[in-house]
């Protein structure tokens, strides 16, 4: 229920970020509160590379597959494929490299608004399912 009412907020406004809070009132009824919030983009980007380390190399690996998948499929034509060519070798790259290469590419791009929240926003959410996270947990002042 949560992923689908993120899903449906995020297709409305590419740029918001949510937080929702879903309590039970009886049978077949929940109350659904949603917050929105203002954050640092940048302490954003910060915990979301942060985070993105903490996925060992096969992790690693498939997150790069997938966000390359979505952003190829997404964005023909558009600057972000050129600049994807730097993540093709990821197969074959060690850990260290690998991370390092994918955070440039997600701050760089992201800071000359090649990248969008949104973009950012959906990787994370690749990242949270090849981790096993569903929750955007890790970011400063948000618990739930």
């Amino acid at each position: 229920m949560k992923r689908s009412i993120r899903r449906n907020i995020d297709g409305n406004d590419r740029s918001a970020l949510w937080w929702f809070g879903c309590e039970p009132l009886e049978d077949n009824k929940i109350w659904i509160k949603i917050y929105d919030y203002s954050i640092d983009r940048a302490l954003y980007m910060e915990d979301f590379l942060n985070e993105l380390d903490s996925l060992n190399r096969e992790q690693l690996r498939e997150f790069i597959r997938q966000v390359l998948d979505r952003l190829h499929e997404e964005c023909q034509g558009e600057k972000i494929i050129d600049k994807l060519n730097i993540l093709n070798a990821y197969n074959s790259m060690n850990l260290k490299k690998l991370f390092g290469i994918t955070c440039s590419f997600f701050w760089e791009n992201w800071e000359a608004d090649i990248l969008s929240d949104f973009d950012v926003r959906a990787a994370e959410d690749t990242m949270n399912r090849i981790s096993g996270r569903e929750d955007r947990s890790y970011h400063t002042g948000i618990n739930f």
